[in-house]
């Protein structure tokens, strides 16, 4: 068994401890606060992108599509053969992610069976919304760059 300190000893005391925890815990926990504060009062910037290169518009076959994260959304990018076209890749029924089935020519939520035809429109199942489109352009160097909805309104 360990004998006790003295005063004169080196090192902390556990009443000396608690002594410093009890008085530095306030100052922590208002540190936490300001800086939340603080945070809120001055926001960060954004980070999303105005736009986005998704790559050559040749580079995408007929019939065959695209997936990119766009600002926290996957985005399809399709060409029908006749047009492109892009999508949010999320149900408008419960936000599930739609696939594409190149056969049928049409996106397929799996989780309730709705489906959509090329074009975003609703064909059958329990969505009531089309797929809900996004802006994209065609640079004259041929490049297919998806928009951001807030930047291009």
């Amino acid at each position: 068994m360990e004998e006790p300190r003295t005063p004169d000893e080196p090192g902390v005391s556990r009443r000396r401890f608690q002594h410093w925890t009890l008085a530095t815990m306030p100052i922590v926990y208002g540190l936490g606060i300001l800086t939340a504060i603080i945070r809120y009062m001055i926001p960060l910037p954004s980070r999303r992108l105005p736009k986005l290169d998704a790559g050559a518009a040749a580079e995408i076959e007929a019939g065959k599509v695209v997936r990119k994260d766009f600002n926290g959304r996957l985005v399809i990018a399709l060409h029908d053969g006749a047009e492109f076209r892009a999508f949010d890749a999320t149900c408008t029924h419960l936000a599930c992610r739609v696939n594409w089935q190149p056969a049928k020519k049409q996106f397929l939520c799996p989780c309730h069976m709705g489906l959509f035809a090329s074009s975003g429109e609703r064909l059958a199942g329990p969505p009531e919304q089309p797929l809900r489109k996004q802006k994209f352009t065609i640079t004259p160097e041929g490049r297919f760059v998806l928009l951001d909805e807030e930047e291009s309104a």
